[in-house]
């Protein structure tokens, strides 16, 4: 019997084993699956945003309307649903405000809402797109 006792006995430990390798197999690999998924996104994401590249090509003030042309330089069409736009660090609201403009092509832009008061070729104009990596820059002339 004292023979019998030590087989059964390494038996059950190497089945312990086994079943212990295979749940940390099991633990281990859904959980780097899943880290893998999650930061293929999120660079995937990430680097969607550096294609957004635009430059403000005129900004004018005159009779009491602001006008602005906006060219997308990028390699991607730029959404203009979220466009934020401020004077002098001052929000406005601008017309248009939905739809994109295509890879190579201008967007003319105008206030629909009260301006602050402009200081010609002093005052700056800002503009950001929602998912670009920054804000653009221009003084605005009269």
């Amino acid at each position: 019997m004292k023979g019998i006792s030590a087989i059964i006995a390494t038996v059950l430990i190497l089945l312990i084993t086994v079943a212990l390798a295979a749940a940390g197999y099991m633990f281990f690999s859904t959980t780097f699956s899943s880290i893998t998924q999650t930061s293929g996104q999120t660079i995937s994401s990430t680097t969607s945003k550096f294609n957004i590249l635009y430059d403000i090509e005129s900004a004018r003030f005159a009779n009491n309307n602001l006008t602005f042309t906006v060219r997308n330089m990028g390699q991607t069409d730029i959404n203009i649903t979220n466009v934020a736009t401020y004077v002098d660090d001052a929000y406005i609201q601008v017309s248009p405000n939905s739809g994109t403009i295509t890879v190579g092509s201008m967007q003319m832009f105008w206030n629909t809402s009260s301006v602050p008061a402009i200081t010609c070729g002093k005052s700056v104009l800002k503009v950001t797109f929602a998912g670009s990596p920054s804000a653009q820059t221009a003084l605005i002339t009269c």
